[in-house]
Formats: C-alpha cells, sequence, structure tokens
C-alpha cells in the first residue's frame, strides 16, 4: 500500500498522487523534494528548479500537503511574470482613473449644450436680427394667441417672419440665463398660451420701468410658437 496522506479539512486519508480528497473534494497539493516548492500531481518536472519527476518512484521523496489561506507558499512566480503583474497591476488605477475623467467630460459637455440650447430658445436667430422694419400689422395679444392655439400652421403662414404690433397686459417681466430680458403678455385666460417678446440688453434700463399688469405694445418679429408665441428682435412702440 502506498503512502497515506490525511486531508486537512476532512481528516479523510487518501493515497499518495490523489489531485483531490476523496470525501470532500479539497485539492491536494505536493512539495518538491529538492526544493521543496509547491507542486501538483502529474507535473513531469519542478517549476522552480527544474528537477524531473518520477512519481512512481518518489512516492516516499514527495510529501503531500494541504495548502490552507495561512500556508506560507515559496515564491516559484518567475521574475518576467512578475514584471508583467506589477505593469499589469499599476495600469488598472490609471484605467480607473481615465474613465472617471472622460465621464466628467462628457457631464460637462452635456450641461453646458444643455444651457445653451436653453438660452437659444430665447436669443433671436441670426439671420433676423438687425433693424426692425416698418410695422405691416397691428393686433392684440390675446388675438394673436387664439390664431396660434386655434391653427398654428395658418397662423405661421400669417405672421412668422413678419414685423407686427402686438398689445396685451403684462404677465410677467424677467431675464434669461444669458441676461436676455424678455416679457409676457396675456393670451387671454390662464389656460391660453402668452405672448414672449424678447428685447435686447440695451433696452435694460427702459424695460425696468415696467411693471406687471400694464398694458403696452410691443413691436418685433413673429417667430412662430414653441410653448409660447414668440416676439424677437423687440422694441417698445409708444405707448404714451
Amino acid at each position: 500500500m502506498g503512502q497515506i496522506i490525511e486531508c486537512y479539512k476532512c481528516g479523510t486519508q487518501n493515497e499518495f498522487g490523489q489531485r483531490f480528497c476523496t470525501n470532500c473534494g479539497e485539492k491536494f497539493l505536493y512539495r518538491c523534494p529538492q526544493c521543496n516548492a509547491i507542486i501538483e500531481h502529474g507535473l513531469k518536472s519542478c517549476s522552480s528548479c527544474g528537477v524531473r519527476f518520477d512519481w512512481g518512484e518518489l512516492e516516499n521523496e514527495i510529501s503531500g500537503i494541504n495548502v490552507t489561506t495561512n500556508d506560507e507558499i515559496p515564491d516559484t512566480e518567475s521574475s518576467s511574470a512578475k514584471r508583467l503583474r506589477t505593469k499589469t497591476d499599476k495600469q488598472i488605477p490609471w484605467v480607473a482613473i481615465f474613465i472617471a475623467i472622460v465621464i466628467c467630460i462628457g457631464a460637462v459637455f452635456a450641461v453646458d449644450t444643455y444651457f445653451q440650447n436653453k438660452a437659444s430658445m430665447n436669443t433671436p436667430h441670426k439671420e433676423q436680427v438687425g433693424s426692425i422694419e416698418a410695422v405691416g400689422m397691428q393686433i392684440a395679444s390675446e388675438e394673436l394667441s387664439g390664431e396660434y392655439m386655434s391653427n398654428e400652421d395658418m397662423a405661421d403662414a400669417k405672421y412668422k417672419g413678419k414685423v407686427i404690433n402686438v398689445t396685451g397686459k403684462i404677465t410677467a417681466i424677467n431675464k434669461n440665463l444669458v441676461g436676455t430680458y424678455f416679457i409676457k403678455l396675456s393670451g387671454g385666460s390662464i389656460a391660453d398660451i402668452p405672448v414672449q417678446c424678447i428685447f435686447d440688453k440695451s433696452l435694460e434700463e427702459e424695460l425696468e420701468l415696467l411693471e406687471v399688469n400694464e398694458t403696452i405694445t410691443v413691436k418685433g418679429t413673429c417667430d412662430g410658437m414653441q410653448a409660447a408665441v414668440k416676439l424677437i428682435n423687440c422694441e417698445l412702440a409708444d405707448n404714451s
């Protein structure tokens, strides 16, 4: 009968050369008789010192062990493998840092794009910037709102891109993120959309004299409906 080794986990006795315990399945490891390195059964030579094995003849020379988490395992890793592992370990944190930087840049870009788009909603289109042409029509803010709510396509064909005078009651005076003033004129009832009039920054002092519920006339270019009927390049008409 061959050498018997005892499983450290369950105590079952196993014959020398077993790779796993016959009872609990725990893996067996062995030590090289020349350099004492940890080896697995079946290897033809030691990966540490290079000595060749004849497992049948060396049964009494190769000791069987069970490696636990507390056992000290000799370092048999080659120098080239160590260098490769060390290089890989050092790269891992840099990869994480790089991914974090990319995410931060993407977030900043997304926020910047959001504010630019929001500001552009209340900024006159470039092709429409310039001095306002002679007024071609006069309309009340409630009437303009009603026409757009009734049929937006027909209202666009009638007003969009044209300079009009709109008279109505002020419901709000605000300034957007880029410092551009806009005034909202009543669309009639709470359910109706307002008329939003966008002014140049140079008119700030004049606009600060206005008050909510005051009725005024605004001259501007109709830019269609976007949550409100928009007038761009606005000026205050003669409200005396």
